[in-house]
């Protein structure tokens, strides 16, 4: 439930111009109505199953990959690579997995505290609806963090 509403609170925040705004550490609504385009959702759900399934046919075309990526692209050339699993017959990375690797693998990523440098300008022609330009002023500003 919680994941399903930081989600809807993302595209909400994505919105130009946005009917929500973070402030002092709550969401508040804006002036700006909402309403769902229903035509774009479903174009960029078609979208993104459309590419899913080209992905799904690379991997699993036993044709060469580079042929298959240049058809994909519509660029000139034929030949064969001679260098992809395909071509080779063989895979190129091992399927075995050692199971100790993955699990520290998974600690580490679960672990992984990058720090997001946040900018401190507002990017020119964004946000005009709130009249930001130029530097945020030291109480808009992000952290490190």
């Amino acid at each position: 439930q919680i994941q399903l509403i930081r989600g809807i609170t993302k595209l909400l925040v994505a919105e130009n111009p946005s009917p929500v705004v973070y402030t002092e550490k709550l969401w508040r609504r804006t002036i700006v109505s909402f309403s769902p385009d229903h035509e774009r959702i479903n174009h960029l759900m078609n979208q993104r199953k459309s590419e899913l399934a080209d992905v799904e046919s690379y991997i699993t075309t036993k044709e060469c990959k580079m042929q298959f990526l240049r058809r994909a692209l519509d660029e000139p050339g034929a030949e064969h690579c001679g260098k992809c699993s395909s071509c080779l017959q063989h895979p190129l990375l091992s399927p075995d997995i050692d199971s100790g690797l993955l699990h520290a693998a998974n600690l580490f990523i679960k672990h992984a505290d990058l720090p997001l440098n946040l900018n401190k300008q507002v990017a020119a022609g964004a946000f005009t609806q709130y009249g930001f330009k130029g530097n945020l002023p030291a109480s808009l500003q992000g952290s490190t963090g």
